[in-house]
């Protein structure tokens, strides 16, 4: 039997979404496996970096502004979709 935090931490992986956290200054804290599977990034080389310098450049402001207010406490959570940087700068 799996304890519950396990098992979320196993479906997280399985997904190919990118499934994030960041921090309260918006910097990367939790990737999960479908990260790399869609930027071509490990995980482990963007956390503690500020999220947005992930998404492309036309996206950017208004993924700053839509974390802010999840960080404020405006928005509880979110789903968003924006296009991220790949490895190849893409």
């Amino acid at each position: 039997r799996w304890d519950g935090e396990a098992r979320l931490a196993a479906i997280v992986e399985r997904l190919d979404d990118a499934v994030f956290e960041t921090d309260g200054d918006g910097r990367w804290s939790f990737l999960g496996g479908g990260w790399t599977s869609l930027t071509g990034v490990a995980p482990g080389d963007r956390i503690g970096h500020d999220a947005a310098e992930s998404v492309v450049a036309a996206e950017r402001d208004a993924f700053r502004a839509t974390l802010a207010a999840v960080l404020a406490g405006a928005r509880p959570d979110v789903r968003c979709e924006v296009g991220c940087l790949t490895a190849d700068g893409g």
